[in-house]
């Protein structure tokens, strides 16, 4: 059976679409002009989505929306400096414990 000229067109958009890609600041972009017409809810769901999609918090996202220059660095800064003092804690620990065991 051969295709009609609607399936033939469907094929070839949907791959161009599938390789279709948004960069983070088309995306932030986005979502400055939707905050204008856009429910409150449907914002957060769709910052949520996009905070999921690019890897980011989703206060990160709305920092990028605001248009604060550096609004990357401070997630980054404080989840690198909360690992640093989990391992330092995690190590503490594993020191306290071995010398506990070396007690007994």
């Amino acid at each position: 059976m051969s295709k009609n000229n609607y399936e033939k067109y469907a094929e070839v958009k949907q791959q161009e679409l599938l390789h279709k890609e948004r960069n983070l600041q088309q995306a932030i972009s986005c979502l400055r002009d939707r905050r204008k017409f856009a429910s409150l809810q449907c914002m957060d769901s769709t910052i949520d989505f996009v905070a999921d999609l690019y890897d980011l918090s989703i206060d990160e996202v709305k920092r990028a929306m605001d248009g604060e220059e550096y609004w990357c660095i401070w997630n980054s800064y404080f989840k690198g400096r909360l690992e640093e003092i989990w391992t330092n804690t995690s190590e503490k620990l594993k020191d306290i414990s071995e010398g506990m065991v070396r007690l007994k």
